[in-house]
């Protein structure tokens, strides 16, 4: 071709360069000053949707912080920029205390997904000792607690880890292990 040229895109532009488009075809005619004419065209494609996933490790015993998160990210354009509520870059994270998390992800393109991860604080086990005088297994408000006595726990976790725990009674009789 020669001279000036002449743009007219499928979607009303006459510009020579067209940004910001939808997903879709997208169709130009290129005149010359001769009047010559060529039929183009582009296809823009998105990137499938940006998703976040994982999996989560509860802390073992309360108020621990062996937590941890295994964030996966699927879909987007990469690179991802990750940006955890407490300020961490890292896809995954390690040796938290239980409690909610807040994760946002952007991906090349500036299209962002953010996901919530609570690590849930595992509960106690525990109960009183008393002397139960008549002996119904209830502990009944005449029947006092017994403070001092020494409460083991002992066996073996899901994980197959070893358990052996001790602890004593509160004044109250009250005695409780870290679940």
């Amino acid at each position: 071709g020669t001279g000036t040229y002449t743009y007219s895109w499928s979607n009303g532009s006459s510009d020579r360069d067209i940004e910001n488009l939808t997903t879709g075809n997208f169709n130009v005619i290129v005149t010359d000053s001769n009047g010559c004419s060529i039929n183009q065209t582009f296809t823009v494609d998105s990137p499938n949707e940006l998703i976040l996933s994982g999996s989560v490790v509860n802390n073992l015993c309360s108020g621990g912080v062996s937590g941890q998160i295994d964030l996966l990210i699927s879909g987007g354009a990469g690179p991802y920029d990750i940006l955890w509520d407490n300020n961490e870059t890292s896809e995954d994270l390690t040796n938290l205390p239980s409690g909610n998390y807040s994760v946002t992800v952007t991906d090349a393109n500036n299209c962002f997904a953010v996901a919530e991860v609570t690590l849930v604080e595992p509960s106690k086990i525990g109960d009183y000792v008393w002397d139960d005088e008549n002996q119904n297994g209830i502990q009944d408000a005449n029947e006092l607690g017994i403070e001092g006595v020494n409460v083991f726990l002992i066996g073996v976790t899901t994980n197959g880890d070893s358990i052996d725990l001790t602890t004593t009674t509160d004044t109250a009789g009250y005695y409780a292990f870290d679940g």
